[in-house]
């Protein structure tokens, strides 16, 4: 990543939380101005909303970070770099090889001189985003997930179960209360991963500039 790719990266990554916090503020204040007989419907309105923002965020931002990979030397990328790429590969080359040719096929987009997928940012592509999922993301694009780990059964139990029951149809009650700490809570996590997505760019750009290379990749018959 270079200094024009981490520019606009974090450009994008402003944008993409403004306008996310934007709607949730307009979100709560309105939920404030209502009837208390509304704001049961409302509050359960809103962890909809919610969840379509912390997935839309995360993945959002994550393949945007990844995209600024695309075609690069592989032996100027950091190793979570690398590591998505070669899961990339892996997922293309599956259904096209047999599991010899795969094998050599995966040395070879791994060798010196390799170029990054052009379509790594597809790993993102989760059906929903728990812990599990947030895991594997975190890990593709270099974020710490030590940070995250007290917060697991949070994610899983209190938000996306929740989320998951009223968007298939349950009568699932949630208070104005309820629904204001899920937003704070969750606004926190993305804050915190935004925060970290950040440094894992700014520190491969420094990899980038200071001409680090692996030599682990050279890779010969």
């Amino acid at each position: 990543m270079n200094d024009a790719k981490l520019k606009k990266f974090l450009t994008k990554i402003e944008r993409e939380w403004n306008w996310r916090q934007r709607e949730l503020t307009f979100f709560k204040q309105s939920i404030a101005n209502v009837d208390s007989y509304q704001k049961d419907a409302m509050s359960r309105a809103g962890v909809l909303l919610l969840y379509a923002h912390w997935e839309g965020f995360i993945k959002q931002i994550s393949q945007s970070f990844l995209e600024c990979f695309i075609n690069e030397n592989i032996e100027h990328t950091p190793r979570y770099i690398i590591a998505a790429h070669f899961a990339k590969m892996n997922d293309i080359f599956l259904n096209k090889y047999n599991k010899i040719d795969r094998a050599h096929n995966c040395i070879d987009c791994i060798a010196a001189g390799a170029k990054i997928c052009a379509s790594i940012d597809e790993i993102i592509n989760m059906e929903n985003l728990n812990s599990e999922n947030l895991k594997m993301i975190a890990k593709s694009v270099g974020v710490d997930f030590a940070d995250f780990e007290t917060r697991l059964q949070f994610i899983d139990r209190s938000f996306v179960a929740v989320r998951h029951a009223i968007a298939h149809g349950e009568g699932r009650r949630l208070t104005e209360e309820e629904f204001l700490g899920l937003e704070r809570d969750i606004t926190f996590l993305m804050d915190l991963f935004k925060r970290n997505i950040i440094d894992s760019a700014e520190y491969a750009n420094n990899f980038l500039n200071q001409g680090t290379h692996h030599t682990c990749l050279k890779i010969t018959d």
